[in-house]
């Protein structure tokens, strides 16, 4: 029965032709959306029939910057350890540094909205962007981070070896992070 599904599936997407299997192949999902006070979007306003989702969520926009996971693996990486607050223990984490995702966005300096899949959001402050350096986390150990587990966005403050974020720090770890709203 599972070769059958998977023989199946593979045969729905040579039908589909090379433009759906190129799409799935580079990994061109949108996974980040950034809105607001924005220069480089490179989308029009929010369409309530197509974004169901940030409809949802209450999210709309005039503009908007929308990333994939090729073009925020596309930015400067950078490697970080933090201590996640669901185990405790320490983890090196990879992705690009959330200044530099908002600067390809155009993002006017000022305070963001950090919102997660289920809702969870987090106001930045200038000041705590520069404080806490965030890095929009792709990867975990090496792995990319999956959706229903940490992905496919989290956004980490880096730690010092050794060194525990406060609580206020790890509230702002967000898992499942998707859209940011510039202020």
């Amino acid at each position: 029965m599972v070769m059958r599904t998977i023989a199946a599936a593979l045969l729905l997407a040579l039908a589909a032709g090379p433009a759906a299997a190129e799409c799935v192949a580079k990994g061109n999902a949108i996974v980040l959306t950034v809105a607001g006070n924005i220069a480089s979007p490179n989308r029009g306003p929010f369409v309530e029939s197509t974004d169901r989702f940030h409809a949802f969520r209450g999210n709309q926009w005039e503009k908007a910057r929308t990333f994939t996971i090729d073009e925020l693996a596309a930015l400067p990486q950078m490697a970080v350890r933090t201590v996640v607050p669901y185990d405790g223990k320490s983890y090196r984490f990879e992705g690009p540094a959330l200044a530099d995702v908002l600067k390809a966005a155009g993002a006017a300096s000022g305070t963001v909205a950090v919102q997660a899949i289920d809702g969870y959001e987090v106001e930045l402050s200038p000041e705590i962007q520069a404080a806490d350096k965030q890095v929009l986390a792709l990867c975990q150990e090496g792995k990319p981070l999956g959706l229903g587990a940490l992905g496919p966005l989290y956004t980490v403050v880096p730690m010092a070896d050794g060194a525990t974020p406060t609580d206020d720090q790890s509230n702002r770890q967000i898992w499942a992070a998707h859209y940011i709203n510039v202020k």
